[in-house]
């Protein structure tokens, strides 16, 4: 439980410092999401759930045009206001039943900061065929048109159910040797394994002292005996 104490901590500061995080566009070519399902079903998984994450700090100044543009891509959506004594805090929520794909949108605008919004747009699903492989392709290139930058962040992850005749440990050294993966740090527990690297495919990443961290292999069994693994980059944000 420790260890699983201190991943999350970890994560957590990541999470608020991702503004120095370095970036790469994916545009024009394969994402990192669909290699991820690729790697998945070349090994007969069965996938759980998938994920994508953007994140961003924008200028105040683009506060009117930004809240404009969000209202438009998220019609009909559900929508949200809140306020504290610290920042004003924006949701918007669209579950889509006929593909299964859910959007959220959050926007905080700090009452204590004049210059920068803090936004965070998440895209999940637990099936992935050609109507979401197709709606996330072209959600993708419109929510970053439209909302974000060139120096929005992002971070992707698929979940698999693995079946009794493949381990975790053979499948981090499939997914490892597949994606040529320089180990950083790796760490182990009865039911929980988690292993960091860098590899070369896939170029956003967390700066370390010699290599950027790009790619995250996640595992864990559960009391059933079954073992979800999760494949994240530049890390695993959500729960694993």
């Amino acid at each position: 439980m420790k260890v699983r104490f201190i991943l999350v901590t970890l994560s957590l500061a990541i999470i608020f410092s991702y503004s120095h995080l370095t970036v790469a566009s994916s545009f024009g070519k394969e994402t990192e999401l669909e290699k991820m399902h690729e790697l998945i079903k070349a090994e007969g998984l069965s996938v759980q759930k998938w994920e994508l994450i953007l994140k961003e700090n924008v200028q105040l100044a683009n506060y009117s045009i930004l809240t404009a543009n969000l209202h438009e891509y998220f019609q009909g959506a559900e929508f949200q206001r809140e306020e504290s004594d610290k920042a004003v805090k924006f949701f918007w929520e669209d579950a889509h039943k006929t593909n299964g794909i859910n959007e959220t949108f959050i926007m905080i605008v700090p009452k204590d900061n004049q210059e920068m919004i803090d936004l965070t747009y998440k895209m999940d699903g637990a099936v992935w065929n050609k109507p979401a492989q197709s709606y996330y392709s072209s959600k993708l290139a419109l929510v970053i048109k439209d909302i974000f930058t060139e120096n929005m962040t992002k971070f992707s992850c698929v979940t698999a159910l693995s079946s009794d005749k493949i381990s975790s440990v053979y499948f981090f050294e499939k997914i490892t040797e597949k994606l040529n993966v320089q180990t950083l740090d790796e760490m182990q527990e009865k039911d929980f394994n988690v292993l960091s690297g860098y590899t070369e495919q896939w170029k956003e990443g967390i700066p370390g002292e010699n290599l950027s961290t790009n790619i995250q292999l996640a595992a864990r069994t559960g009391l059933g005996g079954q073992t979800s693994i999760t494949i994240g980059t530049p890390i695993i944000l959500t729960e694993y």
